[in-house]
């Protein structure tokens, strides 16, 4: 690779290492006929459910943990991105329907559509695909390349972290080692939980990249009670959470003093199609700035396990707006269907219009990860 390189990286990254990981439209236990008190919420989930219901999905999409699980009742294909953008958008019709509480129906349902894809979130790669992407983030910080990230988990949050804290006790690699630490590796301030309450004195450590969250991360907690929007220096880094992916491992103590101190849910931020909210969140305002910089220095952009979903005008904008002329594409996805091919390179020629059919591969981000680190 030559010249300063980005990758970008959506859902099929994630899925590739882990693939439980959901992908934003998948199967969720979320079922209208559960709100029934909740008139709006029952009526948005009704309208998904019947639109998945006309798109239809085979028994191979399902997956069998899935199918044991609809035997149960209550999965549904949703799109998770579609709901969330829904949940934070008040529309005229709304009132008509549940009056002068929409915004408190709405905030339930964000509550709800987040906290299902959450929890199917918190899955950990196997030992041959831990690997591999310990090696991925070992490359990316002896290459120096930042990423640009749509995804919540903090799957290369952990890889970066340890191969930037070999020693089991968090201490970083020596001096003059290339490596990531959190309190600067996300494009802003994030001390850990500790040193944001308590005001532990401790050196800022120097990332050698930024891994840049544009929707926010699991590993995100803002402080209690903070005011909405976040302000710079109100959220802090869940450390624990970058040294075991696994929630579950978390000791009990360490689970009540985030209780205590901090807002239960991470920050996250729903998909969204107006630029004005982007603007109001001055920590995500910053990250999206500091993604749109390097992208105009980027002589190539590695696109990784992304679908530029057609909701989410805000991105489309931030790559035909942000990409240096001239740059190098590459789009790495996994397909094997030609259509699903096909709809994709339709998805990316909407931006791109002179992508050729050589910029594009299929075999999906392992492949792409080995064939990248046995080249050096």
């Amino acid at each position: 690779m030559n010249g300063k390189t980005v990758f970008v990286l959506g859902a099929g990254f994630t899925k590739a290492f882990v693939p439980e990981t959901p992908l934003m439209e998948d199967n969720y236990k979320l079922a209208s006929r559960d709100y029934g008190n909740l008139p709006l919420v029952q009526r948005i989930l009704a309208a998904e459910e019947k639109r998945a219901k006309r798109v239809g999905c085979t028994e191979e999409q399902r997956g069998e943990h899935t199918r044991a699980a609809d035997e149960e009742g209550g999965w549904h294909r949703l799109n998770i991105e579609r709901l969330m953008t829904r949940a934070t958008t008040v529309m005229p019709h709304d009132e008509d329907v549940t009056p002068f509480t929409a915004v408190h129906e709405l905030g339930i349902l964000l509550d709800a559509v987040q906290g299902c894809h959450i929890k199917r979130l918190r899955l950990s790669p196997t030992d041959e695909c831990r690997e591999l992407l310990n090696g991925f983030a070992e490359y990316l910080l002896r290459r120096e390349i930042d990423c640009v990230s749509f995804n919540y988990d903090p799957l290369l949050d952990a890889a970066l972290f340890l191969a930037s804290h070999p020693d089991s006790t968090g201490r970083p690699s020596p001096r003059g080692t290339p490596r990531w630490h959190p309190e600067s590796g996300y494009g802003f301030y994030c001390p850990s939980t500790e040193a944001l309450l308590f005001g532990l004195a401790k050196d800022v450590l120097e990332s050698a990249m930024v891994l840049l969250k544009l929707n926010g991360s699991l590993t995100w907690l803002p402080r209690l009670r903070e005011p909405w929007p976040y302000r710079l220096g109100s959220v802090a880094h869940n450390d624990w959470r970058l040294r075991s992916l696994s929630e579950i491992s978390t000791p009990l103590s360490r689970r009540d003093f985030l209780n205590k101190h901090f807002e239960m849910g991470p920050y996250i931020a729903p998909p969204t199609m107006s630029r004005s909210t982007l603007v109001d969140q001055p920590i995500l305002s910053l990250v999206w700035r500091q993604a749109y910089e390097r992208l105009q220095l980027a002589q190539e952009v590695v696109f990784i396990g992304y679908s530029f979903p057609a909701s989410d005008y805000v991105a489309r904008w931030l790559f035909q707006e942000g990409l240096a002329e001239g740059a190098c594409i590459t789009v790495v996805n996994y397909a094997q269907c030609e259509s699903v091919k096909q709809g994709i390179r339709a998805s990316y020629r909407e931006m791109f219009p002179d992508l050729g059919d050589g910029q594009f591969r299929f075999d999906g981000a392992v492949a792409w990860v080995e064939e990248l680190l046995k080249s050096g």
